[in-house]
């Protein structure tokens, strides 16, 4: 990480400004639409920004997943005329696209399985926010006239199976799941996160997974990991064909 000079602490607001006065902000190297920065004072943070509405969304599932120990906690939360400020409690450990992990394929991937079941199982009771589900299967209607005829009805016919019935990730990749010592430490990157279908983040995280290791092999391993009987094999194949075909 490097020290960020071209960020101006003094034009945060005031609620963030507490924490940061003082305080050395490290570029965390992350690329997205996010820009996020370790903040270094007493206590380790990490001070996510970006367009203003961009993170209410993350902000509302961490305080709703407050407890849970499925992820950071949110420190305090501002916005201003452009910009949202999101600053959380740092995860001990590294993400799970780390060299570290990705020596231990095997063991990585029934980790994987098995933090995702565990996020899956939260009660989904007052959830503030909607994941990514049937509000998908809606998007994808309006892509089928341009698919092949076989797969346009295949995803008509599964689109009807989609059921937004646990709390999940949304967005899902391999460093936004933080392991210490090879346990589960937290998920990060929730801006997407809400009541959704399962069976999305097992879909990106199989395809994430084989992508970091460079094969498939390991696959079955976080399967078994979360567990073949809560895992419908039509709704995953069709959040395998969005994801083919560009969703």
């Amino acid at each position: 990480m490097k020290l960020y000079s071209n960020l101006d602490p003094s034009t945060f607001p005031d609620s963030i400004r507490l924490y940061t006065n003082n305080c050395r902000l490290y570029d965390t190297g992350v690329t997205s639409r996010f820009r996020t920065f370790l903040v270094e004072g007493d206590q380790p943070l990490y001070l996510k920004i970006g367009g203003r509405g961009s993170l209410s969304q993350e902000k509302q599932m961490l305080s709703f997943l407050r407890g849970t120990k499925v992820c950071a906690s949110v420190v305090s939360f501002a916005q201003d005329s452009g910009f949202d400020y999101l600053l959380t409690s740092a995860l001990p450990g590294e993400n799970g696209a780390s060299s570290l992990h990705l020596h231990s394929p095997k063991h990585l991937a029934a980790l994987v399985g098995e933090s995702l079941h565990r996020l899956h199982s939260l009660p989904t009771g007052g959830c503030p926010c909607k994941g990514p589900g049937q509000s998908l299967v809606e998007q994808a209607k309006g892509r089928l006239p341009s698919l092949d005829a076989h797969t346009a009805k295949r995803l008509e016919i599964l689109g009807q199976l989609v059921v937004d019935d646990s709390v999940v990730h949304g967005d899902f990749h391999l460093s936004d799941l933080v392991l210490n010592n090879w346990r589960l430490s937290g998920f990060t990157g929730l801006s997407h996160s809400g009541l959704g279908d399962r069976h999305y983040d097992i879909s990106r995280a199989l395809n994430d997974l084989s992508r970091q290791l460079g094969s498939d092999q390991y696959q079955d391993v976080m399967l078994d990991a979360y567990g073949r009987e809560f895992i419908d094999p039509a709704r995953l194949e069709y959040f395998n064909l969005l994801l083919q075909h560009g969703f």
